[in-house]
């Protein structure tokens, strides 16, 4: 009989606590989203009692737990897959600039003036076009950008028709 009583007190309190928080609400456009929640809370209420009998609480639980957890799965899912774009966006970062820096060698060492050097890099990781911008006059640097062409197109497997070589007159 107790149990009974704690019931119906635990139903009446939360009656007047929801209407009493009716009534403070500072705009009515609230008060539909209000009464959903009030009335599930109010569903769990009236059949917790039944559900604690029948065992169904505990079916219950199991399923909100389950429900949690696929939500946590997907969630890590989603940020381990954020983080392994950023890495692999930062991997390209770093090739592209370790692939001008070779390539810059590649062109002083062939007595080139190199005054710029970019670097675009496909999605499977293979470099598909270069453009070098060196210094210098086109008599005097063309045996040198022939020779780069060469070296780039055989080192990273570039089609020389890829390779861009500007001449900027000193």
């Amino acid at each position: 009989m107790k149990a009974v009583e704690n019931w119906v007190r635990d139903i009446v309190f939360y009656m007047i606590f929801v209407t009493m928080v009716m009534n403070l609400l500072p705009d009515p456009k609230y008060e539909k989203y209000l009464r959903l929640f009030a009335g599930a809370v109010m569903i769990l209420l009236a059949f917790g009692p039944v559900l604690r009998i029948t065992g169904m609480e505990t079916a219950m639980a199991g399923i909100f737990e389950k429900i949690t957890f696929e939500n946590d799965v997907r969630t890590l899912k989603e940020e381990l897959g954020a983080a392994d774009e950023r890495r692999i966006r930062e991997f390209y970062g770093r090739y592209r600039a370790a692939a001008e820096a070779d390539i810059r060698s590649m062109a002083e060492h062939d007595g080139l003036e190199c005054e710029s050097v970019s670097v675009d890099v496909a999605e499977a990781g293979n470099i598909s076009y270069v453009k070098l911008v060196v210094r210098g006059r086109q008599d005097q640097t063309g045996a040198g950008i022939a020779s780069v062409r060469r070296k780039i197109g055989a080192y990273y497997g570039v089609e020389e028709q890829d390779i861009e070589v500007d001449v900027k007159r000193k």
